[in-house]
């Protein structure tokens, strides 16, 4: 069975990056985080917000910690850091508190409850509390009984920013480029008739994006969508499906630049033609229309390597995500920085790549988890690698980036909470990296690796001999001809990465016994015998299309007694039904003969059966009557001549003649 494409990433996210991690979901707890700030200016307000519980008595008592920020002494970095805590090693000691009170000075339970603290970077107002460095602070909460027992306990993340807005190179704020993906991505959706195929399996995962993407029009999410499957998703007969496919027009949503169907990059380009750049433009003309795309945006293809790279930058493409895997670097600095830097691909400098961070994907899929918590942990996340990166001698920014494929159990609550703060200029910002970071003044590199591929010679020469056929057609027609359109889109699936030989062979014949239908329908004249009685004058056809629209076709007449005064060769149009073509013709001599008429689409390529009419001829043209007369008089006079020899050589031998002698 072909790999389903629309759940990949159930099944890589699932199997590759999630692990254990993503199994059935647990129960949720009944207090639950709502809201944590993801960053606090050196003087602002750290906000931790609770949802609506009544598990939380009235008289409960309400605890926090602020403990002293991670450090990096021994050369880690703080995402390691974080994933120590996450194991469940305690905090560092205590930098404020605890602070114990009454869970009523937060509000009503029933309502919610808000813990704010405003802090401070230096000395000044005393109802501040001084957190005097930047870096990622640790926050334990905790709610109890006043008998002391524990009913809710969590570790939160208060990332304190620097007093002064850091920088990069390039003189802007220093911020990282974030890219949250969703994906949507089926196996070729349309069957050699033109009828949307999606199994069940497909179908589901599609539409746990669809639903998911629905709540979230207004975020700048990038999306990895493939135009063949949204095409399919158009023509649903679910009144949602092609509802969604409307929405992209008006949504937030980034597109990025996507084959028409899931192709192996590498291998199209090694067979030395143009099948990937088609791809691409046929993607483009469908995702052109949809909504916003970014015509510099390759995503998720880890079929390109150093050539097909080389064919994306000539198509106007600059930026590459991958996996981590797909990508070597090769600046010292780059080692174990994969997921956190844009490098330059070294074949093609101006060119980034960067690749999707497995560890944030796990962060996001964890189960019996609040939504809200599992954006604010991915979030603190991505501030440690930002801490580290203007804490780091080498000039990261711009370059800086953590890129973040959604897991398919993603919730709506996760997303927004995740996406709404990188809508803001902060340090983390829903962007595309503009540039490959620095090592020492010198930009990061990574080379692609090389990869292995099929021979798809024969592939790309069938679906190119096929779509002659589809141009030859439209050369009869007009060049938005929709038969031709549509063959068009169901031809250009053969090449997909999912495709085997058979589904291949269907689409190909399917296509070819479609033309084939259509031009059987146009029939050239009936074999009868023509019978001509002057030297010059028209053979009449009768021609019959039997389409709804006109054709033109190229028409070839030879005969050996015939001549064609306005050549053999000329377009005739024919409108539906039947047609009466006059063929100028002069005759050579007379007698019987045949007249061939070849019939084909004006660039050749279709060619209609050859009609065979039997002509004859009673007379003659005037050259050939003056031929014919000036031929009989010669052999007259040469009669003649003959004749008066022969008596004249008779008569010398007559005795008579001796007599007279």
């Amino acid at each position: 069975m072909p790999l389903r494409l629309a759940a990949v990433f159930v099944i890589l996210l699932g199997s590759t990056i999630l692990g254990p991690a993503a199994h059935a979901e647990e129960a949720a707890p009944a207090i639950a985080v709502e809201m944590v700030s993801p960053w606090v200016a050196a003087d602002g307000e750290f906000v931790v917000r609770l949802e609506p519980s009544s598990e939380i008595p009235l008289d409960a008592r309400f605890t926090y910690v602020i403990h002293q920020r991670l450090r990096t002494d021994d050369g880690s970095r703080l995402r390691e850091q974080l994933e120590v805590l996450e194991g469940g090693e305690s905090p560092n000691g205590n930098l404020h508190g605890p602070e114990t009170f009454p869970a009523l000075l937060l509000g009503n339970p029933a309502d919610g409850l808000e813990l704010e603290i405003p802090i401070r970077s230096r000395s000044g107002d005393a109802d501040r509390l001084l957190v005097p460095t930047q870096g990622i602070h640790p926050v334990s909460l905790k709610i109890e009984t006043v008998d002391g027992e524990t009913l809710w306990s969590e570790t939160v993340y208060l990332n304190r920013l620097p007093d002064t807005e850091p920088v990069g190179r390039d003189g802007l704020p220093a911020y990282t480029a974030v890219q949250v993906i969703a994906g949507i991505d089926s196996t070729p959706t349309l069957s050699a008739q033109g009828d949307l195929e999606l199994d069940a399996e497909e179908r589901a995962s599609i539409a746990s994006v669809q639903s998911l993407l629905n709540e979230s029009t207004d975020l700048p999410i990038t999306l990895n969508a493939r135009p063949n499957t949204l095409l399919g998703l158009s023509r649903s007969t679910d009144p949602e499906d092609p509802a969604f496919v409307e929405e992209f027009s008006d949504a937030a949503w980034i597109l990025g630049r996507q084959s028409y169907v899931r192709v192996d990059a590498a291998g199209l380009t090694a067979t030395g033609r143009s099948e990937l750049s088609r791809q691409i433009l046929e993607g483009d003309a469908f995702l052109s229309r949809t909504g916003n795309l970014n015509t510099e945006l390759w995503l998720l293809d880890d079929t390109v390597d150093t050539e097909a790279a080389h064919t994306l930058t000539t198509m106007g493409i600059k930026h590459l995500v991958m996996s981590p895997s797909a990508f070597i670097p090769l600046s010292t600095g780059g080692t174990g920085l994969e997921s956190v830097r844009a490098f330059a691909v070294d074949t093609e400098p101006t060119m980034t790549v960067t690749a999707y961070d497995p560890a944030l994907i796990r962060q996001l899929s964890e189960t019996g988890t609040d939504p809200a918590l599992k954006a604010h942990r991915t979030t603190t996340a991505m501030m440690g690698s930002w801490f580290d990166a203007i804490s780091d001698p080498d000039d990261a920014f711009p370059g800086s980036t953590a890129t973040i494929v959604l897991p398919p159990n993603t919730e709506p609550e996760t997303l927004r909470a995740l996406m709404e703060p990188l809508r803001e200029s902060g340090p983390l910002r829903a962007a595309t990296p503009t540039a490959a970071a620095n090592d020492r003044g010198v930009p990061m590199t990574a080379s692609l690796v090389d990869r292995e591929t099929g021979d798809l010679t024969s592939v790309v020469g069938r679906t190119e001999a096929v779509r002659d056929q589809i141009d030859g057609y439209r050369s009869m027609t007009t060049e938005r001809n929709q038969d031709a359109l549509e063959w068009d889109l169901i031809n250009s699936q053969a090449p997909a990465l999912s495709a085997d030989e058979s589904q291949r062979e269907s689409l190909w014949s399917g296509v070819s016994e479609s033309i084939d239908a259509k031009v059987a329908q146009i029939t050239g004249p009936e074999e009868r015998t023509i019978l001509l009685t002057s030297s010059s004058g028209t053979i009449p056809l009768r021609l019959n299309n039997g389409l709804d629209h006109p054709v033109t076709l190229l028409m070839s007449v030879r005969s050996p007694r015939l001549e064609f005064p306005q050549g053999s060769k000329s377009n005739i149009v024919l409108p539906p039904g039947e047609s009466l073509i006059d063929i100028p013709i002069e005759v050579r001599a007379p007698g019987a003969s045949l007249l061939r008429i070849r019939l084909s689409s004006p660039d050749g390529t279709i060619r209609l059966p050859e009609a065979v009419v039997p002509v004859r001829s009673s007379s003659i043209s005037g050259v050939g009557a003056a031929l014919s007369i000036l031929s009989l008089g010669f052999l007259l006079l040469w009669w003649w001549r003959t004749h008066r020899r022969s008596k004249t050589q008779a008569a010398a031998g007559h005795p008579s003649s001796k007599t007279a002698e």
